[in-house]
C-alpha cells in the first residue's frame, strides 16, 4: 500500500470561515502545488513530519482551528507562524544516521539516497513556508 502527499495553497480565511473539514476546503478551494515538487511517497512526508515533531519542532501545530475528519486524509496546515521554525528545518542539523534510526522502513535506500530524500523534503517545507503570503496557508494532505 502506498501513500501520496498533496500540497494545496489555500486562502487563510477559508479555513477560518468555512464549515467543512480542512481536506475538503483544500481540495475544493485550494490551488494544488505541482505534484512534481514532491516525487516521494506520502509516507516519507508523514514520517518526516513525525520525525520533526519528535525532535521538538512543532511543524504539525498551528494556532488556526481547523475541522478534521477521522476518515479523511491526514492533514497538516503550514502557516506564516511556522517561519520561526525555518532554521530548524535545515537538513544539515539531521545526520543521516539519526534519520535512519528514526525512519525504520527505509532500509532499501542507501545513505546518500536517504539524505537526498530528507534534504528534498525539508527543502520543500522550508520553501513552502517561506513563500506563503500573509493571507495564505499550505495544507499537506497525505492519503
Amino acid at each position: 500500500m502506498s501513500a501520496i502527499a498533496l500540497l494545496y495553497a489555500v486562502h487563510r480565511d477559508r479555513l477560518v470561515n468555512e464549515r467543512m473539514p480542512v481536506h475538503q476546503i483544500a481540495e475544493e478551494f485550494g490551488r494544488r502545488v505541482d505534484a512534481d515538487v514532491f516525487p516521494y511517497s506520502g509516507y516519507l512526508m508523514l514520517d518526516m513530519l513525525t520525525f520533526l515533531a519528535d525532535r521538538g519542532v512543532p511543524i504539525d501545530r498551528t494556532a488556526l482551528k481547523v475541522r478534521t475528519d477521522p476518515d479523511a486524509p491526514d492533514a497538516t496546515v503550514l502557516t506564516t507562524e511556522h517561519r520561526e521554525l525555518l532554521p530548524r528545518l535545515d537538513p544539515a542539523q539531521y545526520p543521516v544516521k539519526e534519520v535512519r534510526e528514526f525512519l525504520e522502513d527505509y532500509d532499501d535506500l542507501a545513505d546518500d539516497e536517504l539524505q537526498e530524500a530528507v534534504t528534498d523534503t525539508l527543502g520543500l517545507l522550508r520553501t513552502t513556508i517561506a513563500d506563503l503570503a500573509e493571507n495564505e496557508v499550505c495544507v499537506i494532505l497525505i492519503s
